[in-house]
C-alpha cells in the first residue's frame, strides 16, 4: 500500500477493506513508507489513523507503535525531515522521548541530521528532551549541535534551555568545539557564556581555559576566535 504517493489509490484501497494495520517482518506498518510521501498526499492519511483509531496486533496505535528495532512512525518522520508529519504526530500524543535501536530519540536524531525545521517543531512542542542524553554515548543533542559546527541549531538549544555542563571524557561543550574545529558554533557558545557570566573551562581534568585549550590544539583559527573573545571581555 506504500509505493509511489498516489492518494486516490490508498482511498481506493482502503475503501475495499485493505488492513492498514498489518505489518511486515520488522514489526513496521505502511506508515513508516508513507512518512516518505510529501504533505498533501501524507496528512489524508494520518487523518484517517486519527479517525479510524487504527491499533497493530498489541492492540497499539499505529502512531505510538514501534517496531522491533523500537522505531516509530515519528522518528522516521524526524530523520526524514517531516516537519508537518512531526508536527500532527506530537499533536496526536506520539512519544517524542522514546529511544531507538541505537539509542537515539527524535530531538536527538533530528540534530544529528541537522533537520532543523523538524528540531523546531520538537522544541516549539516540548523543552523536555533538550537536555536528556543518547542512551549509547550518554550525549546530549547540543553536543551534535556543535560537533556538526551548525550555529543555527546551537542556539534554538541554548535558547530552551540547554546545559553546558556536561563533559565527554573529560572535556568540555567548549573544548569539544575546539577540538572540532567548529568556527560558528564556538563563537555562540562563548557569546552565550558572555552574556550568562558562565565560567568558561575546556578540560575539567586540567582545568585549562580555551585558550590554552587552542594553543594545544595548534589551530590558529580557534586561538584567534578565543582570543577575540577574551579581548572583548576585558574591554
Amino acid at each position: 500500500m506504500s509505493g509511489v504517493p498516489n492518494l486516490k489509490i490508498f482511498t481506493l484501497l482502503i475503501d475495499c477493506g485493505a488492513d492498514l494495520s498489518i505489518e511486515n517482518n520488522d514489526q513496521e506498518s505502511a506508515l513508516f513508507a508513507y512518512t516518505q510521501w510529501p504533505w498533501p498526499n501524507l496528512e489524508p492519511v494520518f487523518k484517517y489513523c486519527v479517525e479510524s483509531g487504527i491499533c497493530n496486533s498489541k492492540g497499539t496505535h499505529l502512531f505510538h507503535a514501534q517496531s522491533n528495532r523500537n522505531i516509530s512512525v515519528l522518528a522516521v518522520a524526524a530523520s526524514n525531515g517531516a516537519a508537518e508529519a512531526v508536527q500532527f504526530l506530537v499533536t496526536y500524543g506520539a512519544d517524542h522521548t522514546a529511544y531507538d535501536c541505537g539509542g537515539m530519540f527524535p530531538l536527538y536524531m533530528a540534530v544529528h541530521m541537522q533537520r532543523i525545521n523538524v528540531v523546531e517543531v520538537l522544541l516549539n512542542h516540548s523543552h523536555e528532551t533538550v537536555n536528556k542524553k543518547c542512551r549509547d554515548i550518554e550525549l546530549t543533542s547540543i553536543f551534535q549541535a556543535v560537533c556538526r559546527n551548525n550555529a543555527i541549531l546551537v542556539k534554538m538549544l541554548l535558547g530552551c534551555g540547554a546545559d553546558l555542563s556536561f563533559e565527554y571524557n573529560g572535556v568540555t561543550i567548549f573544548g569539544v568545539a575546539i577540538q572540532h574545529q567548529a568556527n560558528r558554533a564556538l563563537k555562540v557558545l562563548l557569546e552565550h557564556a558572555k552574556r550568562n557570566k558562565l565560567e568558561v573551562v575546556t578540560d575539567y581534568k586540567e582545568n585549562t581555559s580555551p585558550i590554552q585549550f587552542a594553543l594545544l590544539a595548534d589551530d590558529v583559527e580557534m586561538f584567534e576566535i578565543v582570543l577575540e573573545s577574551e579581548i572583548e571581555e576585558v574591554c
